[in-house]
Protein backbone atom coordinates (compact mmCIF):
# COMPACT_ATOMS: atom_id res chain seq x y z
CA UNK A 1 0.00 0.00 0.00
CA UNK A 2 1.36 3.38 -1.04
CA UNK A 3 1.15 6.17 1.47
CA UNK A 4 1.07 9.77 0.31
CA UNK A 5 2.23 12.61 2.39
CA UNK A 6 -0.02 15.61 2.75
CA UNK A 7 2.39 17.78 0.73
CA UNK A 8 2.22 15.37 -2.24
CA UNK A 9 -1.58 15.48 -2.24
CA UNK A 10 -1.59 19.27 -2.01
CA UNK A 11 0.95 19.50 -4.86
CA UNK A 12 -1.20 17.29 -7.12
CA UNK A 13 -4.31 19.26 -6.20
CA UNK A 14 -2.56 22.53 -7.11
CA UNK A 15 -1.33 21.11 -10.43
CA UNK A 16 -4.84 19.96 -11.37
CA UNK A 17 -6.41 23.32 -10.50
CA UNK A 18 -3.70 25.26 -12.37
CA UNK A 19 -4.24 23.10 -15.48
CA UNK A 20 -8.01 23.67 -15.34
CA UNK A 21 -7.48 27.45 -15.06
CA UNK A 22 -5.09 27.40 -18.02
CA UNK A 23 -7.60 25.46 -20.16
CA UNK A 24 -10.38 27.90 -19.16
CA UNK A 25 -8.21 30.93 -20.09
CA UNK A 26 -7.40 29.40 -23.48
CA UNK A 27 -11.12 28.80 -24.09
CA UNK A 28 -11.98 32.40 -23.15
CA UNK A 29 -9.20 33.74 -25.40
CA UNK A 30 -10.36 31.66 -28.38
CA UNK A 31 -13.98 32.80 -28.00
CA UNK A 32 -13.53 36.51 -27.38
CA UNK A 33 -14.61 39.22 -29.79
CA UNK A 34 -17.73 39.87 -31.81
CA UNK A 35 -19.66 36.77 -32.77
CA UNK A 36 -22.39 37.39 -35.31
CA UNK A 37 -25.26 35.02 -35.99
CA UNK A 38 -27.77 35.77 -38.70
CA UNK A 39 -30.73 34.50 -40.64
CA UNK A 40 -31.83 35.16 -44.21
CA UNK A 41 -35.49 34.94 -45.20
CA UNK A 42 -36.97 35.24 -48.67
CA UNK A 43 -40.46 36.18 -49.95
CA UNK A 44 -41.01 38.74 -47.21
CA UNK A 45 -43.54 41.58 -47.63
CA UNK A 46 -43.98 44.79 -45.66
CA UNK A 47 -47.20 46.23 -44.28
CA UNK A 48 -47.97 49.80 -43.36
CA UNK A 49 -45.51 51.39 -45.79
CA UNK A 50 -47.19 52.53 -49.00
CA UNK A 51 -43.81 53.01 -50.74
CA UNK A 52 -43.10 49.26 -50.59
CA UNK A 53 -46.62 48.00 -51.31
CA UNK A 54 -46.55 44.96 -53.58
CA UNK A 55 -42.78 44.52 -53.27
CA UNK A 56 -41.05 41.37 -52.02
CA UNK A 57 -37.81 41.36 -50.02
CA UNK A 58 -34.95 39.20 -48.83
CA UNK A 59 -34.57 40.10 -45.16
CA UNK A 60 -31.59 39.63 -42.86
CA UNK A 61 -31.44 39.72 -39.06
CA UNK A 62 -27.98 39.85 -37.45
CA UNK A 63 -27.36 39.47 -33.70
CA UNK A 64 -24.07 39.96 -31.87
CA UNK A 65 -23.68 37.16 -29.32
CA UNK A 66 -20.02 37.99 -28.64
CA UNK A 67 -18.44 40.23 -26.04
CA UNK A 68 -17.17 43.03 -28.32
CA UNK A 69 -18.74 45.69 -30.50
CA UNK A 70 -18.37 45.47 -34.29
CA UNK A 71 -19.52 47.58 -37.22
CA UNK A 72 -21.61 46.16 -40.04
CA UNK A 73 -20.02 47.70 -43.10
CA UNK A 74 -21.99 46.20 -45.98
CA UNK A 75 -24.58 43.69 -47.06
CA UNK A 76 -24.27 42.01 -50.43
CA UNK A 77 -24.77 38.94 -52.57
CA UNK A 78 -22.33 36.53 -54.21
CA UNK A 79 -23.36 33.97 -56.84
CA UNK A 80 -21.29 30.96 -57.83
CA UNK A 81 -22.11 28.77 -60.84
CA UNK A 82 -21.32 25.63 -58.83
CA UNK A 83 -19.35 24.42 -55.82
CA UNK A 84 -16.10 24.25 -57.78
CA UNK A 85 -16.21 28.00 -58.48
CA UNK A 86 -17.15 28.55 -54.85
CA UNK A 87 -14.12 26.60 -53.61
CA UNK A 88 -11.92 28.66 -55.97
CA UNK A 89 -13.65 31.85 -54.69
CA UNK A 90 -14.60 32.89 -58.21
CA UNK A 91 -18.10 34.38 -58.10
CA UNK A 92 -19.97 34.91 -61.36
CA UNK A 93 -21.89 37.80 -59.77
CA UNK A 94 -21.22 40.13 -56.86
CA UNK A 95 -23.46 42.94 -55.60
CA UNK A 96 -23.70 45.35 -52.69
CA UNK A 97 -27.06 46.44 -51.30
CA UNK A 98 -27.02 50.25 -51.23
CA UNK A 99 -30.24 50.78 -49.28
CA UNK A 100 -30.80 48.17 -46.57
CA UNK A 101 -33.94 49.84 -45.23
CA UNK A 102 -34.68 51.97 -42.21
CA UNK A 103 -34.05 52.35 -39.32
CA UNK A 104 -30.61 50.71 -39.44
CA UNK A 105 -28.48 52.30 -42.16
CA UNK A 106 -24.98 51.06 -42.94
CA UNK A 107 -22.44 51.46 -41.41
CA UNK A 108 -24.11 50.30 -38.21
CA UNK A 109 -22.36 49.69 -34.89
CA UNK A 110 -23.73 46.54 -33.29
CA UNK A 111 -22.97 46.15 -29.60
CA UNK A 112 -22.92 42.84 -27.69
CA UNK A 113 -26.51 41.65 -27.45
CA UNK A 114 -27.54 44.04 -30.24
CA UNK A 115 -29.60 43.28 -33.34
CA UNK A 116 -29.47 44.72 -36.87
CA UNK A 117 -32.10 44.23 -39.56
CA UNK A 118 -31.58 44.76 -43.27
CA UNK A 119 -33.41 43.93 -46.47
CA UNK A 120 -32.95 43.86 -50.22
CA UNK A 121 -35.61 43.94 -52.88
CA UNK A 122 -36.19 40.45 -54.26
CA UNK A 123 -35.94 41.14 -57.99
CA UNK A 124 -36.21 38.60 -60.83
CA UNK A 125 -32.43 38.62 -61.32
CA UNK A 126 -31.90 37.61 -57.67
CA UNK A 127 -34.58 34.89 -57.90
CA UNK A 128 -32.93 33.48 -61.02
CA UNK A 129 -29.52 33.40 -59.34
CA UNK A 130 -30.91 31.71 -56.21
CA UNK A 131 -32.56 29.02 -58.33
CA UNK A 132 -29.51 28.35 -60.54
CA UNK A 133 -26.17 27.84 -58.87
CA UNK A 134 -25.31 28.97 -55.37
CA UNK A 135 -26.42 32.41 -54.13
CA UNK A 136 -25.10 33.72 -50.82
CA UNK A 137 -26.13 36.72 -48.76
CA UNK A 138 -22.98 38.27 -47.28
CA UNK A 139 -22.49 40.46 -44.23
CA UNK A 140 -19.23 42.39 -44.13
CA UNK A 141 -18.18 43.63 -40.68
CA UNK A 142 -15.13 45.20 -39.09
CA UNK A 143 -14.40 42.18 -36.90
CA UNK A 144 -13.47 39.86 -39.79
CA UNK A 145 -11.49 39.94 -43.01
CA UNK A 146 -13.97 37.79 -44.92
CA UNK A 147 -17.73 38.20 -45.06
CA UNK A 148 -20.17 36.01 -43.21
CA UNK A 149 -22.02 34.04 -45.85
CA UNK A 150 -25.43 32.41 -45.63
CA UNK A 151 -26.88 30.53 -48.59
CA UNK A 152 -30.12 31.79 -50.07
CA UNK A 153 -32.19 28.71 -50.80
CA UNK A 154 -34.23 28.31 -53.94
CA UNK A 155 -36.89 31.01 -54.09
CA UNK A 156 -40.41 29.99 -55.07
CA UNK A 157 -43.16 32.32 -56.13
CA UNK A 158 -44.01 35.02 -53.63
Amino acid sequence: MVQFELTTIVAWWGAIIATMVLVWDIYKWANRGARLEYTVKTNMKTYGDPTTKGMTFVTVRVSNTGDRTTTIENMGFLHYKNWIFQMARKPSFAAVVTNVGAPNPIPYEIKPGGIWDGMAQQEEDLISKANTGRLYCCIYHSGAKRPLMRRVKKIGSA
